[in-house]
């Protein structure tokens, strides 16, 4: 199946190279028309910096030709210099109508991927691990194919199905600098479960925004089932409701509920973890895992509403400070099959359950200060868990460009 594989992804590489030489020729019908290939390099959302790979440097490619311009083939390739691997993802992708609203797509990749990437942006975590050796993910390598296909039923409504072939590998921590603090080493790159994946899935989402440039109060809604064969024999449903609702002057309230269960999943690649960045903010990095979570944030942003009502304008950033409160809490735990199964494996160091019920959940409160329109923040947090536990600080960057 591979050697197929990788006999298109040559042919596709070599279609995306030829496009680029062929772009500005362009090519002459016989009506007068001219097409043309036209491609989009990239080179800032493909470099990074990451505890198994060290310096990742790379870039990606959008090819279209003008007289196909609802098809495109997108190639990404990149090489880490201290795991001494290349990893490359090439993905056709071809909008089945004129309305953009029904879309297929297929993927070819070899990829060094993580099960937290929702949690922390490829820049803040690139950054994190540059400076001060703190890289919030853990990874995996994944080499397979993936074919999706969406439909927007309405501007608001979606859904996705999705099928796919994957091989998971595991891998060590191979990077040893950062910028401030080489006096430490990186936290090791936990093992997974090596082997084959079948995977089938279904994703819905729904939000009912008039416009995305619009403030407005809404809701946000995803349920997604998958179904892994193969290898690991397992369901999983997740699920998020999300609302956004606008308060008095610039004052936003956004308020979230996530859920997510696998009938076993208890192999490393498929636990769910929560604490620290992006979860339960008053507490360690990924402190509780289980195949069973249950999570709900609520923030209450002001806007410098408060701050800005304060005469401290005269002081240096101050006019571009504004301070949000929040309030998390959840549940992670292993379901009665994968607890008979886990002392063939090892959670992830310093890991733990939360347990399974109400009196169990773990939950914090805090603050947010922002500058330069969220640009920077640092949250303040304290969990609610221990009377003595020190206020927690983190310090966050999100991308500029």
């Amino acid at each position: 199946m591979f050697i197929l594989r990788n006999s298109i992804i040559h042919l596709l590489l070599i279609c995306s190279l030829l496009s680029v030489s062929a772009s500005e020729a362009g090519a002459q019908e016989d009506n007068g028309e001219e097409y043309k290939f036209v491609f989009s390099p990239s080179w800032f959302n493909f470099l990074g910096y990451n505890k198994v790979e060290g310096a990742f440097l790379g870039t990606t490619l959008k090819t279209t030709y003008t007289r196909f311009y609802r098809t495109s083939l997108m190639t990404s390739m990149g090489y880490g210099l201290k795991s001494e691997a290349w990893r490359y993802n090439v993905t056709l992708e071809h909008f089945i109508d004129p309305f953009f609203f029904r879309k297929l797509r297929i993927s070819f990749y070899d990829e060094t991927r993580s099960i937290s990437e929702e949690f922390i942006s490829d820049f803040e975590n690139t950054l994190a691990a540059l400076m001060i050796k703190e890289d919030f993910r853990d990874y995996f390598r994944g080499r397979g194919i993936y074919a999706d296909y969406s439909h927007k039923i309405r501007e608001n409504f979606r859904f996705e199905l999705g099928f796919g072939y994957k091989e998971y590998y595991s891998l060590n921590t191979e990077a040893d600098w950062s910028l401030l603090r080489n006096n430490r080493s990186f936290p090791s790159n936990p093992a997974i479960s090596e082997g084959e994946e079948i995977l089938a899935s279904f994703h819905l989402k729904y939000d009912n925004r008039e416009s995305v440039f619009i403030e407005s109060n809404y809701w946000d809604i995803e349920f997604k089932i998958e179904r892994e064969f193969k290898d690991f024999d397992f369901s999983g449903f997740h699920a998020k409701l999300e609302r956004i609702q606008l308060g008095p002057g610039n004052q936003t309230m956004v308020a979230g509920i996530l859920g997510a269960a696998r009938t076993c999943g208890c192999h490393e690649q498929y636990l769910m973890d929560i604490g620290g960045i992006g979860t339960l903010r008053g507490y360690d990095h990924k402190e509780f895992s289980g195949n069973r979570i249950v999570l709900f944030n609520f923030n209450y942003d002001f806007n410098g509403d408060i701050l800005q009502r304060i005469p401290f304008q005269r002081l240096p950033l101050y006019s571009s400070l504004r301070m949000a409160l929040f309030f998390d809490t959840g549940l992670a735990w292993l379901s009665k099959e994968a607890r008979g199964t886990v002392n063939s494996r090892t959670l992830p160091s310093g890991s733990r359950e939360t347990g399974n019920s109400i009196k169990d959940m773990r939950s914090n409160f805090g603050a947010s200060f922002f500058l330069f329109n969220g640009t920077f923040k640092v949250n303040i947090a304290k969990r609610l868990d221990r009377s003595t536990n020190k206020w927690y600080f983190t310090f966050r960057m999100f991308q500029l460009f």
